[in-house]
């Protein structure tokens, strides 16, 4: 086996490793839609630059001793970035559901302050009708003992 489709080998099995890593952050609902077609479309390239001699010419550039530190340092670059997605996709997902809070909360507030304001106004109309009908009432609420005594 020659050293161009060792290399090969890996790079589509590395590819289909992050494809698969994609699939399930994705189904553990941490990488957002867009974000995990990315990376799917991403490892597909990866895949596909493995699997497509025309597009594996490079390979054969490399010497066989570069191997290892080529793959450690581009996988370690490629999960560092991935982690990186995988919060930005968390930091949105909470940043909807906030939103989500939010937007529920100031709807609960505006219901609040309208039941306030009914609330007001029965009691004002309510301090109108109490005077009128009890001499000497008010609000100091001894209209009401002075009928009685009287």
């Amino acid at each position: 086996m020659n050293s161009s489709l060792f290399f090969r080998i890996i790079v589509i099995v590395a590819g289909s490793f992050l494809l698969l890593l994609t699939f399930y952050m994705y189904a553990k609902r941490k990488l957002t839609d867009s974000i995990a077609l990315g990376w799917a479309l991403f490892s597909a390239v990866i895949i596909m630059a493995g699997a497509i001699r025309a597009w594996s010419g490079w390979s054969r550039a490399l010497a066989l001793a570069s191997y290892p530190m080529v793959f450690s340092v581009s996988g370690l670059i490629i999960l560092i970035i991935f982690r990186h997605s995988i919060h930005l996709s968390l930091m949105i997902m909470k940043n909807q559901e906030l939103a989500m809070h939010v937007s529920l909360l100031n709807q609960e507030n505006e219901e609040i302050i309208k039941r306030l304001r009914r609330m007001e106004q029965e009691m004002s109309q309510m301090r109108e009708t109490v005077p009128a009908a009890v001499p000497g009432g008010g609000a100091d609420g001894q209209g009401a003992a002075e009928v009685a005594e009287g």
